[in-house]
């Protein structure tokens, strides 16, 4: 195991859970702290919230269990319907030109990402922003939530470009 695992206390990070869920409220964001089987294995805690200004799209702010000196916000855009049967079916070249053009585009933004399970028959991408404990604050937090959207916004336009359609039955967010 890491040394950093053992760094904060349950109360250290019940109070940052706490602080995390307040900020949410005084947004309009926060939707529900998230107790199972799946989370408690992996989070110490698990928050999901939705951005009033884009009200199909929830995130979750959560603290990993293997990095209790890290918060993680996390936005997961699923491919699903027409738009995942035009990218499954594009021919390799063109296919490859995307996921080149898409990750030019995004590359220099401070989310990172994933293309899940991979490009060839991508069903979903996350974006995902760190904030480290001791530079943790409504404003980080609020700043990583707005990474967020713009990387779902630059998604959604260059899905639109591809020739799909913003809407639910092209994509969904969760």
């Amino acid at each position: 195991m890491n040394n950093y695992n053992n760094k904060n206390s349950k109360q250290e990070i019940d109070k940052i859970s706490e602080k995390i869920i307040e900020w949410l409220k005084e947004e309009g964001m926060y939707k529900e702290t998230i107790k199972n089987k799946d989370t408690d294995e992996k989070f110490y805690f698990a928050i999901v919230a939705r951005n009033p200004n884009a009200p199909n799209g929830s995130f979750f702010v959560a603290q990993p269990k293997i990095r209790n000196d890290l918060i993680v916000a996390t936005l997961t855009l699923e491919l699903i319907g027409g738009l995942f049967e035009k990218l499954k079916k594009m021919p390799p070249q063109a296919k490859t030109d995307f996921w080149a053009s898409f990750k030019l585009g995004i590359v220099f933004a401070t989310p990172t990402f994933f293309i899940r399970p991979n490009e060839d028959a991508p069903k979903s991408i996350e974006f995902r922003r760190e904030i480290y404990h001791d530079g943790l604050s409504k404003d980080k937090l609020m700043e990583a939530i707005r990474d967020l959207y713009r990387c779902l916004l630059y998604s959604n336009l260059k899905f639109i470009q591809l020739g799909g359609q913003s809407n639910d039955e092209t994509l969904m967010f969760g």
